[in-house]
């Protein structure tokens, strides 16, 4: 039922600006309010999506537990395409999986290393155990070498082999961990994460950290320690497979205003400027209309430099929307023709 409403909502939010009066695309009150986050979509606890950034293109859009939750907004202007609501992702495909693939095995140890030396491929890990990914507490998801012990610490080291057409891949290591953590690519440190606990971070390996892998084999190994509560250690590597999309200019930002109900988007597109409002009508005095899982998404689009325009806008999901993890399997299919589908009109 959540994933029926979920597509219902995405299938009802965009609305066409003709129907709107220009009064809907200016907020009522004016505000200087900057949040750590900015609503987008606002339903209950389990269906939320927000934009953690200064821009609504600077990155994808999210849950509030931090998990990627992406939208993307596109407005074709005289067969020009920008963006003005998410970001280009990659898609990754794994080289080195991580646990929720493969019970990966390392090496590891519970005893407190001194200096470098157990991160770089010469290293003799005598008196370490092997164990199978992930490490931690058996509470937490594919654990399956438990580790718990509050204020202790782990080291794991994966020895890896590669190709040289891997190198040439473009690449990403993606890591999970709880608390603090230190990643290392064949002896030097390529993270450093601080006492926290994240899931799926993603490092993409530039030419400078790319320049650490050689063809044959490497290490990656780890070094995580458990503060209190819940216990994590997994990583694996991966390639970008998604496709080059260049063509696709990023629309400018003019100004975003956040109200009790409404966030208020400007950009500028090219010729033409676009608003777009989220409204989340979600007053705690109306229990009807608070019940109701029901978000909208107006916009309309405005000439600037006199002309005629033709213009068509797109809002599209992805299957992550209902997806607890990720790593869930979804099921979909292509729409052919998705532009023709969309509002097309000329603007003076």
């Amino acid at each position: 039922m959540k994933k029926l409403l979920t597509f219902c909502l995405m299938g009802m939010m965009a609305m066409t600006a003709l129907a709107q009066s220009a009064e809907l695309f200016t907020p009522y009150k004016a505000t200087k309010l900057r949040l750590p986050s900015v609503p987008l979509i606002v339903s209950d606890p389990y269906f939320s999506v927000w934009s953690p950034y200064d821009r609504l293109t600077d990155g994808t859009t999210r849950h509030w537990t931090n998990d990627e939750k992406p939208m993307d907004g596109f407005l074709r202007v005289d067969g020009k395409t920008y963006r003005w609501m998410g970001a280009n992702r990659a898609f990754l495909e794994s080289i080195i999986p991580m646990a929720d693939e493969q019970a990966w095995e390392g090496d590891y140890t519970r005893k407190q290393q001194q200096g470098l030396a157990w991160t770089k491929p010469d290293f003799k890990a005598e008196g370490w155990q092997r164990g199978k990914a992930a490490w931690g507490s058996p509470d937490l998801s594919f654990v399956r070498t438990r580790w718990s012990d509050l204020n202790s610490d782990l080291y794991v080291r994966r020895t890896i082999e590669l190709k040289a057409t891997d190198l040439k891949e473009d690449l990403f290591i993606v890591y999970s961990h709880d608390d603090v953590f230190e990643l290392y690519i064949n002896g030097t440190k390529v993270a450093d994460t601080g006492e926290t606990w994240v899931e799926g971070v993603r490092l993409h390996l530039d030419s400078k950290l790319k320049a650490l892998l050689h063809e044959g084999q490497n290490v990656i190994a780890a070094h995580c320690h458990n503060t209190t509560g819940g216990a994590y250690t997994d990583f694996g590597l991966f390639k970008n497979i998604s496709t080059n999309t260049t063509s696709i200019e990023t629309a400018v930002q003019k100004s975003v205003s956040v109200l009790a109900t409404n966030t208020y988007y400007t950009f500028t597109c090219g010729p033409v400027e676009l608003d777009v409002v989220f409204t989340a009508p979600m007053l705690i005095d109306d229990y009807d209309l608070l019940s109701s899982p029901i978000n909208y998404i107006s916009y309309q689009v405005r000439s600037t430099d006199g002309k005629e325009h033709n213009v068509q806008m797109m809002i599209a999901a992805t299957p992550e929307m209902a997806l607890n993890k990720a790593n869930q399997p979804t099921r979909s299919k292509l729409l052919e023709n998705v532009w023709g589908n969309q509002l097309s009109t000329s603007l003076s």
